[in-house]
């Protein structure tokens, strides 16, 4: 979906996913050590990510947004998204991470506030939900220190027979009383 939400930190800005920025996108997508605890897919040529690309476009149901660092290493570090919007609800996901320098340093942590910021002050959500593989430390962390909480367990969606994930969720009520220990937003 085309839109036009963006959001700064002093470390990062939150943009709309553009077409020069799907090949860094694949490029992290191909990386195993990057899709551990996601769904599996099959080698992603450049040809298959343009189509994704225009698909995306025409979807009016998932909202992508690019992290770009502006410390060091700067630039195009990875993406979040928004998506499977039914009435004041989405869910969350999709969040990469993908360049090597950038990983380890909480940025997942601050994307993730900086998409609930623009879920709940800019779209006016009530509710925002994820799923999360149970061994994905990472994420899990990033995603309470955000202030989603647990709210069950489920089969993993992703295809790896045998594993769970957490079903975790954020209400506006929660977001708004923990945005005053979130780092300094400021919407473009």
């Amino acid at each position: 979906m085309r839109h036009n939400h963006s959001v700064s930190s002093a470390k990062l800005l939150l943009r709309p996913l553009e077409e020069p920025d799907i090949e860094s996108l694949r490029e992290w997508r191909n990386n195993q050590a990057n899709t551990s605890f996601i769904r599996q897919l099959p080698h992603i040529t450049s040809e298959m990510q343009s189509r994704w690309y225009a698909g995306y476009l025409a979807d009016e149901n998932e909202m992508i947004f690019t992290i770009e660092a502006l410390q060091e290493p700067s630039g195009l570090i990875g993406s979040a998204s928004l998506y499977d919007f039914e009435g004041k609800r989405a869910q969350f996901g999709k969040i990469m991470i993908g360049h090597p320098g950038a990983r380890g340093r909480h940025l997942g942590t601050e994307s993730t506030q900086m998409v609930l910021a623009i879920a709940f002050e800019r779209l006016s959500l009530d509710v925002v939900f994820a799923t999360v593989h149970i061994q994905n430390i990472a994420a899990i962390c990033a995603y309470t220190k955000a202030g989603f909480y647990v709210k069950s367990i489920q089969p993993f969606s992703g295809g790896d027979p045998g594993t769970q994930e957490f079903v975790i969720e954020i209400t506006k009520e929660r977001y708004l009383a923990l945005k005053q220990f979130y780092l300094a937003i400021t919407f473009l």
